[in-house]
């Protein structure tokens, strides 16, 4: 089973056009960063958990970056030499059906026990299922966006940083305080965005 990843969702997705040589090997493309360090440790983990369920299934994990880990499923959906699992962002799954590289998972899932399908969140399985009894992934993972404050800027413009925000309104006033004293209630969101990225890109991706 292969996933694909929507937005802030990565899913794993069953190719169609499978390279397996016989059916006790397994291909698992990944993100790059999933194959390598504590990433890659837990991956392995995964697998060997499945493997020693299905004792004589080999399953080879190879991490891709995301331009090779898309151009690669397609091309191998028109030449029989794609991964059997994958991973990919759900944004790509139209991409990805178009181009024949996903199986209909549906009466996989539909066999699969009520304990196991009740884990996963229903508006992230609604993603993966287009239409009645059409279902290409299953979520794998997701991100969230935090914010932090600066007890300090709280501090100096009177506000008691151990005094909960509670709703939009709270926010605001403490922002409209904030600006009051001269400082910038909200960073360049933009500027974070774009030195975090640099950042984890030299971190993960060489």
């Amino acid at each position: 089973m292969g996933w694909i990843g929507f937005g802030s969702v990565t899913v794993l997705a069953l190719t169609l056009a499978s390279g397996v040589t016989h059916a006790q090997e397994l291909d698992y493309w990944v993100y790059s960063d999933f194959a390598q360090g504590e990433a890659l440790k837990l991956q392995q983990t995964f697998i060997e958990e499945f493997t020693a369920k299905h004792p004589g299934l080999e399953i080879t994990i190879s991490g891709r970056g995301d331009d090779d880990l898309l151009t690669g499923q397609i091309a191998g959906a028109s030449s029989g030499t794609g991964p059997d699992v994958f991973m990919n962002s759900t944004s790509l799954g139209a991409i990805l059906a178009q181009a024949g590289a996903l199986k209909n998972i549906y009466e996989d899932w539909m066999a699969m026990p009520e304990d196991f399908r009740a884990q996963f969140n229903p508006d992230l399985i609604k993603m993966c299922t287009p239409q009645p009894r059409v279902m290409y992934c299953l979520p794998y993972t997701g991100y969230g966006s935090f914010m932090y404050r600066n007890l300090t800027v709280l501090d100096e413009a009177g506000i008691d940083p151990k005094q909960p925000i509670t709703d939009w309104s709270d926010w605001k006033a403490q922002m409209r305080q904030i600006h009051a004293v001269g400082k910038k209630a909200v960073p360049d969101i933009f500027a974070v965005l774009v030195v975090t990225r640099q950042h984890l890109f030299r971190g993960c991706r060489p």
